[in-house]
């Protein structure tokens, strides 16, 4: 199924996406830094900030003038991320939220926080994830990585879409890999408590963050908020320590090799801030250039199919990007 291509589940045709044209035509135009004023114009919810993507991301954005809101799993974590983001730029304008995402109701209460404290959101960057060695289950029975890395941005951004859509210009930014290209979403066994496999385990979760920013573009008009997903590039981020059971000396040789979280921060500052996306919604970006994703995440029957799943298991109606 190409991705232009009417959806039909339950009964229901979908039609061609919303935005049809950002899924087929690729942004081609050149990066560059918007003036600072629109920057400054963006209060940005970065999820998973305190290390890595998140946290490299974070202090870019912050000092090019935007209010980022850096969440962390404990105000702790969150706060010393923001006092070293401070560091960096004695102008930023940053605040910290902390939630356990691996537990819907920290999620919810994290999301009225933010519709409290921030009602004038603009971005929401779902970056957080988790790679487990072992098989971890949520206090729902879920399994961890499926639980943080798909089913939490989807909650949140059920909680929080009625606040973006009131906001021009609004972006949804979900932060994939391109391990979704080996991914499949084992239907029979989506919490892996027959077999676990924790690279399995990430590249379904990483399949499933596609999926999910394409389902949730065709559900929006107008493109406001659009909706992309990207793959930043290979840094030596805990998240790849985890992922191939680094040990510690190990990290510390492959430091000095590989490029840092700093330096491969900059396709998700562009999601972000590029004016030349604003119309851009359903796409796929590997770092800096937006390219077609896999097979896989172009099969928008699997999916619609995930979509009902995932909402069944959040008890969250079909229809809540719908009627938002």
């Amino acid at each position: 199924m190409q991705s232009g291509d009417n959806v039909t589940l339950g009964g229901r045709d979908r039609g061609p996406p919303a935005c049809s044209a950002c899924f087929l035509s690729p942004v081609t135009s050149p990066w560059q830094h918007p003036d600072r004023a629109v920057a400054r114009a963006r209060s940005v919810l970065i999820t998973g900030a305190t290390s890595g993507f998140g946290e490299a991301a974070a202090t870019r954005l912050a000092a090019s003038g935007a209010h980022v809101i850096v969440h962390g799993r404990t105000r702790r974590r969150a706060e010393a991320a923001a006092a070293r983001i401070r560091a960096r730029s004695h102008e930023a304008r940053v605040d910290v939220v902390a939630a356990d995402l691996s537990d819907r109701l920290a999620i919810d209460a994290l999301a009225a926080e933010v519709r409290t404290r921030f009602p004038a959101l603009d971005v929401l960057v779902h970056n957080a994830a988790v790679v487990p060695r072992r098989r971890e289950a949520t206090r729902e029975g879920l399994e961890l990585q499926f639980a943080v890395n798909h089913l939490a941005p989807m909650l949140l951004t059920a909680r929080l879409l009625s606040a973006l859509r009131a906001r021009p210009g609004a972006r949804i930014v979900v932060v994939a890999s391109q391990v979704e290209r080996d991914g499949h979403i084992d239907f029979a066994d989506l919490q892996s408590q027959r077999r676990y496999d924790p690279y399995a385990a990430y590249r379904q979760s990483k399949l499933a963050n596609v999926l999910f920013t394409r389902a949730l573009a065709r559900r929006i008009p107008g493109c406001c908020p659009t909706v992309n997903c990207l793959h930043p590039g290979i840094a030596g981020t805990r998240v790849l320590n985890a992922l191939v059971g680094r040990p510690d000396w190990m990290q510390r040789w492959t430091a000095y090799r590989e490029p840092t979280a700093d330096t491969q921060a900059e396709p998700l500052v562009r999601l972000v801030l590029d004016p030349a996306l604003d119309a851009v919604s359903g796409a796929y970006f590997r770092e800096l250039e937006q390219r077609p994703p896999s097979d896989r995440s172009m099969d928008d029957v699997t999916g619609e199919r995930l979509w009902a799943v995932s909402n069944s298991l959040l008890g969250l109606p079909s229809d809540w990007a719908d009627s938002t």
